[in-house]
């Protein structure tokens, strides 16, 4: 019976036939006529609807990835990957040439067909306009072809081939319900031809036909039109049959996957797009107000304090270490996940690169009263590789041997191992007498976002990718990680990563950087948030820096432009700023000839490597990240600026002054402004509460015409200005109000978030009321009588 099903349908047709001998003669030739006919029609319809179907299925996903790399180029950083790229492209190109001729024009679709392939040409055509763009470094052009020409062409395209495909899909939809129909109907007269010759013969036609032929065509024509509504969750069934049914049915499981995977494709696309933008908001949006707070916090611990000041200064520095090591683990591993981490390979000194780690966590050892002991080792020669992606693996294992530690000593060491293969290995290692691990937990250890157990979260804290970024950095250096422990006793972690062997002369080991002495040299910096220019100002003026600010980058561009004394020794210059941002800003800049060779170096929220890589195409010499670390900060000024002056031996400071009590209210807390008022003149304060007072004036009345204009935009811009604002001057009921007006333009409550608008101006009144009434006598007698448009303040 097995062999009988696998037979044709006209096989089957004819054994039925012959059993009903010669009185069904007729019957036969009926029967045999009609099913010819049926297999001849489903034959070509097989043959060329289902097969234009899946080479337009094809098509699509080679278009789709074509726009793929096209999009893919701009983020490319070296020559090499963008002409790997073209080479691709021209690969798909062939490709979606070969298939579009292989379609077979069907009722008209030739019109179609030839502009399909005139408008693939032209498409190709503008991604190498967008490769040689991007090769020369013209990613504005780039960007420009494939926003203007590149995504309208391939758009367009795009909709010719669905309405290709649509137009293939009707019309083989409408071909088998014709087919379908004729079926039934020639079922129809052989039965009632079949009652007249032979009674004993109706119920088995019946049987045949209709289990065979009729409801299998059915259900797969059924199955097709809700393909054709982009509907997935019908099986198809019959597709072991051997027979035209079973070819039917497996042209339609290749049809419905390739329409599934062609939109899969689109849908990653748009994914992986939505993510890059929202990690780089994410990181522009922490790190600003980030590096006001820690800022802020480094400057007050070089001035005197008392114990209990400096222990709970030093607590808030901590805490904001913490929280920007969660940021940048974050964003490691979104990095190591999109597959766009790379691993360096420079010369290092290992002993140095030991004694830096455990610098940077003696403080935290010493806290918990551990002991940090360096193993002996053989002395270790000059090593090629990642020193950073080294240091961030012991950092990471050392963190936890603290954490997990109350007492006894914490060992590390390195060592070089050199298997029989000749290739080299740096081989770390970590042990402490902590806590321990149960060996059932090991195998969840390096898992992301995995500890050992939930108490261990609520109790220790962390974000559980520590181990796990640790793990995928030590394969993508070629290596391994790996961790024993007994419970109670403590735990070793060790890991393994490929180096090599520095032949060349070893560099000098550096040493911490202490402020440096510029003499007689002006920067110019740029930012449009006054909490971060006073707290970068500071910094510099510790370097004998002769500092001049400017709020925008029309402000900068106006201000060089303007200069009567000559130009800036360097420029600090933000990014996201209004009116002019900062790389608009260093473009408009590099086009004079008197500017081309100012070093500007970007300080900036944003520190994804795309971002530093567009720093450098506008033609920045240099990218510091918010928070700004004063470490890289006076490497990155020496680097920038030893060619401008000698350098005497830079010498520490210790002035320090007190931060005033903390006094915190509703409407304001007085402490973060008290603070800044000791360490400064009482000049230069009384100034900094002018300009506030200023601000927040002008905010009060641009947020009068936005919210009376119902000007989405501008209210959304200026409670953000004023989040960042409000929150470092301490007017707490302000920052929380515009953080929830915020919240609710985010989330498109748009109408709620205008209602609950109309807070902000008294908030705003009352805020500067209460300014002046604290610092009376500092604050100008201008400044008292200020007033609204409306003159209600």
């Amino acid at each position: 019976m097995r062999q009988v099903q696998n037979l044709s349908i006209t096989l089957q047709s004819v054994i039925l036939v012959s059993l009903m001998g010669v009185l069904a003669l007729s019957l036969t030739a009926l029967s045999q006529y009609t099913l010819n006919s049926v297999d001849r029609n489903y034959r070509i319809l097989l043959n060329q609807d289902a097969r234009n179907a899946i080479l337009i299925g094809q098509a699509s996903m080679q278009l789709s990835e074509a726009g793929l790399l096209a999009f893919s180029v701009l983020t490319e950083q070296t020559e090499a990957a963008m002409e790997s790229t073209r080479h691709r492209l021209n690969q798909v190109q062939m490709q979606l040439t070969e298939t579009i001729s292989r379609l077979t024009p069907i009722e008209g679709q030739q019109a179609q067909i030839t502009d399909i392939a005139t408008q693939q040409r032209g498409l190709f055509e503008l991604s190498n306009q967008i490769v040689d763009a991007a090769t020369r470094w013209r990613g504005d052009t780039a960007l420009n072809i494939l926003h203007q020409e590149f995504t309208p062409q391939l758009t367009a395209l795009q909709t010719s081939m669905a309405d290709l495909r649509n137009s293939t899909i009707n019309r083989y939809q409408s071909s088998a319900r014709s087919l379908s129909n004729t079926t039934e109907a020639s079922l129809s007269a052989t039965t009632l031809f079949s009652t007249l010759v032979l009674l004993s013969g109706i119920a088995l036609a019946a049987y045949f036909s209709t289990t065979r032929i009729a409801r299998p065509i059915s259900q797969l024509t059924q199955v097709m039109s809700r393909l054709t509504q982009h509907r997935y969750t019908d099986t198809i069934n019959y597709l072991d049959r051997q027979d035209e049914v079973g070819l039917m049915a497996r042209a339609l499981q290749v049809f419905k996957d390739t329409m599934q995977r062609s939109e899969e494709l689109e849908a990653s696309a748009q994914a992986v797009k939505a993510k890059s933008e929202f990690l780089a908001n994410v990181s522009h949006e922490v790190r600003t107000p980030l590096n006001a707070i820690m800022g802020l916090t480094r400057l007050t611990l070089k001035h005197p304090l008392s114990e209990d000041q400096r222990s709970r200064v030093e607590k808030v520095e901590r805490a904001g270490q913490h929280l920007l090591e969660t940021i940048n683990d974050l964003l490691d591993f979104s990095k190591i996940d999109a597959g766009k981490l790379r691993i360096e390979h420079t010369p290092f000194c290992p002993q140095q690169l030991l004694s830096e780690v455990t610098l940077l966590v003696e403080q935290r050892a010493r806290e918990k009263h551990l002991t940090l002991v360096q193993a002996p080792q053989p002395e270790l020669p000059q090593l090629i590789g990642d020193p950073l992606r080294v240091s961030q693996i012991l950092i990471n294992f050392l963190n936890n041997a603290i954490k997990f530690s109350n007492s006894g000593n914490i060992y590390v060491f390195l060592r070089l191992d050199t298997p029989s293969n000749a290739e080299s290995y740096l081989y770390g290692e970590v042990g402490d007498q902590g806590i321990g691990i149960e060996p059932e937990q090991l195998e969840r250890l390096f898992l992301p976002f995995e500890q050992v157990d939930a108490s261990t979260t609520r109790q220790y804290g962390g974000t559980g990718l520590g181990l796990s970024i640790s793990r995928q950095l030590a394969e993508l250096m070629g290596g391994e990680i790996g961790a024993s422990s007994q419970p109670g006793k403590g735990s070793t972690f060790w890991f393994r990563v490929r180096v090599g062997i520095n032949t060349s002369e070893p560099a000098t080991p550096g040493d911490v950087i202490l402020p440096p002495r510029f003499a007689s040299l002006r920067v110019l910096l740029v930012d449009d948030n006054e909490m971060n220019r006073m707290v970068a100002t500071e910094m510099l003026e510790q370097a004998n820096l002769e500092v001049d600010t400017a709020c925008s980058g029309l402000e900068a561009l106006e201000k060089l432009l303007h200069s009567d004394d000559g130009t800036y020794d360097a420029i600090l210059m933000d990014l996201m700023m209004p009116e002019m941002d900062g790389l608009q800003a260093t473009r408009e800049l590099r086009r004079h000839e008197r500017f081309k060779h100012i070093p500007i170096i970007a300080m900036t929220a944003r520190a994804q490597p795309d971002d530093i890589q567009l720093c450098l195409s506008a033609g920045m010499n240099g990218h510091l990240a918010k928070p700004i670390d004063e470490q890289q900060l006076w490497r990155m000024l020496l680097d920038t600026l030893s060619g401008a002056t000698n350098l005497p031996e830079a010498e520490a400071e210790a002035a320090q002054a007190p931060p005033a009590p903390n006094h915190h209210a509703d409407l304001i807390d007085l402490e973060p402004l008290n603070r800044m008022q000791k360490l400064m003149t009482p000049a230069r304060f009384s100034h900094i509460i002018d300009l506030l007072l200023r601000e927040l004036g002008s905010r009060s009345n641009q947020l009068k015409d936005a919210l009376h204009a119902g000007d989405r935009e501008s209210l959304h811009q200026h409670t953000h200005d004023l989040i960042s604002i409000a929150g470092q001057s301490g007017l707490t009921r302000l920052a929380s109000l515009c953080e929830e007006v915020t919240e609710m333009l985010r989330r498109n409550l748009g109408d709620e978030a205008f209602a609950l608008a109309e807070e902000l101006r008294p908030t705003i009144h009352h805020s500067i009321q209460s300014l002046e009434h604290h610092f009376d006598d500092l604050t100008p007698a201008n400044t008292k009588t200020l007033e609204l448009n409306d003159g209600s303040l």
